[in-house]
């Protein structure tokens, strides 16, 4: 197969080979977008996990400050309870 000459002077390939070069930008492309997409999922993961976390940590923390005043709650039903006992013997 013949070489053309371009404008610039440069020999242009055939074709065929054109085709191919083609062809591989193609796949070198879509190759690319998949991982910048698999990327992008990545971080989007990420960030869901990372919030997530920061849900799951403030409803600990409402859950602690729950328990603490449950726990209180109880205390003072025990120590009323304990004084009414107290003072009815």
């Amino acid at each position: 197969m013949q070489r053309i000459q371009g404008p610039s002077g440069v020999g242009h390939g055939s074709i065929m080979e054109n085709m191919i070069t083609v062809q591989m930008m193609i796949l070198i492309l879509g190759s690319l977008d998949k991982i910048l997409l698999q990327g992008l999922s990545f971080l989007r993961g990420l960030s869901v996990g990372v919030q997530g976390a920061v849900i799951a940590k403030r409803s600990l923390q409402d859950g602690d400050r729950k328990i603490l005043a449950g726990l209180n709650l109880r205390m003072l039903l025990y120590s009323t309870l304990l004084k009414r006992n107290l003072k009815i013997h």
